[in-house]
This record gives structure tokens, sequence and C-alpha cells, in this order.
């Protein structure tokens, strides 16, 4: 695969890999959040403590990206604490904890998606492919992983959402 048609691909798969999962993740964490003792006022600002953590780390995670002028490296340090920081959940007991590290996830989920988009432009100028084609992948995943998951949970323990 030459080099030009590998840049949308791997931008492609990124976007897979991240709509995926807020398509299990956005209609699917109230159900595990009830299923760990939140009522539904916790619920509702554990679930907005994530919107609210994106206007403080957008731009600050944008401004160090800017800064550094390489969108690469901090594209997987932003993958890597997502990953960790959901791990997290496994150990959060109660409100607290668990609102702890909403925020924590929160800021780096949220700060990834800027940034990628972001990388996906700058590379679609430089390469001259597509951004709709190669974005679209994204779009589709989460209407597949929010399909196939509420296919997949039903019957099944809450706890199968954090894993998916």
């Amino acid at each position: 695969m030459s080099t030009r048609a590998f840049v949308p691909f791997r931008l492609a798969l990124f976007y897979i890999a991240f709509f995926a999962g807020v398509g299990i993740h956005l209609p699917f964490w109230p159900v595990w959040l009830k299923a760990h003792g939140m009522d539904a006022g916790q619920i509702g600002v554990l679930l907005s403590a994530t919107f609210f953590t994106k206007i403080v780390s957008n731009p600050l995670v944008g401004h160090w990206v800017d800064r550094r002028g390489d969108r690469r490296w901090p594209m997987v340090l932003l993958s890597l604490g997502s990953v960790l920081s959901f791990a997290l959940f496994v150990l959060a007991g109660g409100f607290w904890p668990l609102l702890a590290v909403t925020i924590l996830a929160g800021a780096f989920l949220a700060s990834m998606l800027p940034v990628g988009e972001n990388l996906s432009m700058m590379l679609a100028v430089r390469h001259g492919f597509d951004y709709g084609r190669v974005r679209l992948w994204g779009s589709l995943s989460f209407i597949a992983a929010a399909t196939g998951g509420g296919w997949l949970i039903v019957g099944r323990p809450a706890d199968l959402v954090l894993w998916m």
C-alpha cells in the first residue's frame, strides 16, 4: 500500500476505533452507572461532568499541541491516557471516586477528537485525500457500535458496558 493510500487508511482506523467507543459509551454508560448504585441525579452529574471537563481540557490540550507543533505524539499520549483512565473505573466505587475518574477520562477522551480532526485535515491537504470519505468511517462505526452494543447487552450484566 502506498504512503498516499496508507495515511487515510490509518486515519479511518482512528475514526472507527474512536467512534465505536463513543457509540458504546454514550448510550449505555448510564446503564453501567445505575448498576453501580448511582441514582438519576448522580448519573446526570456524572454525564455532564464529561462535557464540562472538555470546556477546560480542550483549550489547554489544544494550546499544548499547538506549541509542540506535533500532532502524532500527543495523540498517542491522549489515547494511552484515555485507555488507562477508563481502566480506573474498575477500581472506582461510589459517587466521588466515579466523578474523579469521569473527569480524568473525560479530559483525555474529549481532547483526543479535536487533535485528531486537526491532524486529519492537515494530512488531507498534504496528501490530497478526501477528508469526508475518511471521516465517514467514524460515523458508520458509531451507528454500528450503538446498534450492535444494544443487541449485545440485552440480558447480560451491565459490567459488559465497561469492557465493550
